[in-house]
């Protein structure tokens, strides 16, 4: 099948440009078996008309969170009944599948559905209700059947995410200079249980360092970026593999800024991590942190303890890095003063 991926412009305007690393992966999960096109439509100068007009895909995929919800739907109320199979996926479709069915997409892929995607295209029928019946279906996709009932078989999670490497080569050259910085993947999902987090119990799991510093390099030496952010939402929960990447990327000689996310909550005998990190060239933490009220962060199952947090931040500064504290507004347990 042709299939186009789309990541869509947000509802408002962006903080920052990067690489759609969903897609990414999605790209190197169907090929070669599948024909696929890579849209942003953040940077790229032509319509999204015009590219499915040029692509002519089987397949439109948006993928999307709920910043960019609206104009995922203007693309899937546009293409409806044109002889397209739309399929939502990301983030917001993962925990929304009913609703963005509602919005004219036909399909929703759940959660990580890599090891699957391409056989599941395999199985597709160009026709309404394009899914044939009597297969068993993999985990990860929700959609109306014949009858017209709902048919959910889950979320799904990738087990080895060194399976894949992004295929970064589908990205338009023209696209990286537009990018504010570049962007790429540790590890993936996280252990604790914090109420507000859709990556709540999705279980850590994370790739092997050398993967890792390769693509880091080709982010660097290809496509031209000196600053690149991991996405991962918990980088340092591992210490031991974060040294061992630290290592590999001192040892290879890469040379570039990038930044983390990570929890306050890192035991002291760890706190030599960060000495590798800045060598490596991270240059900032992003520490969730989320409140300064215990209570709040137990509501929250946040699992930190206030008088520890300052501690890790301190260590960290000590080491050099710049840091930054995230914190939220409307978490469960403290009443909000509204004053006029």
């Amino acid at each position: 099948m042709r299939v186009l991926l789309v990541y869509p412009e947000p509802d408002i305007a962006p903080f920052y440009l990067q690489t759609p690393i969903g897609c990414l992966y999605l790209a190197a999960a169907l090929t070669p078996r599948h024909t696929v096109r890579i849209y942003d439509q953040n940077v790229d100068d032509k319509r999204v008309e015009t590219v499915v007009s040029e692509f002519a895909p089987d397949v439109i995929g948006v993928s999307f969170t709920t910043g960019c919800m609206m104009s995922s739907y203007r693309i899937a109320q546009q293409f409806k009944h044109s002889g397209y199979i739309l399929m939502a996926g990301g983030i917001h479709p993962t925990y929304q599948p009913k609703e963005c069915l509602e919005a004219g997409f036909d399909i929703v892929a759940r959660g990580e559905v890599e090891d699957t995607f391409s056989d599941f295209l395999d199985n597709l029928s160009l026709e309404p209700p394009f899914i044939n019946g009597g297969e068993q279906l993999p985990s990860g996709y929700f959609f109306q059947d014949a009858d017209g009932q709902y048919v959910d078989t889950g979320i799904a999670r990738s087990l080895d995410i060194n399976r894949y490497v992004p295929a970064r080569q589908f990205l338009p050259h023209e696209y990286h200079s537009r990018y504010s910085h570049g962007v790429l993947m540790g590890s993936r999902g996280c252990v604790f249980g914090c109420v507000f987090c859709v990556s709540s119990h999705t279980g850590y799991r994370q790739r092997d360092p050398k993967r890792i510093v390769d693509e880091l390099e080709y982010i660097v030496n290809v496509e031209g970026h000196n600053a690149v952010h991991f996405a991962d939402d918990i980088f340092t929960f591992d210490p031991e593999w974060v040294i061992e990447l630290c290592q590999e990327i001192v040892e290879r000689g890469v040379k570039c800024r990038w930044s983390i996310n990570s929890r306050s909550d890192i035991p002291q005998k760890h706190w030599l991590m960060f000495d590798w990190m800045y060598q490596a060239g991270c240059q900032i933490v992003a520490f969730g942190i989320e409140s300064a009220d215990q209570k709040t962060l137990k509501n929250s199952r946040k699992c930190l303890k206030i008088d520890k947090i300052m501690q890790v931040i301190s260590r960290a500064r000590e080491a050099k890095i710049g840091i930054r504290c995230n914190l939220m507004i409307g978490l469960p347990g403290l009443p909000i003063k509204i004053i006029y």
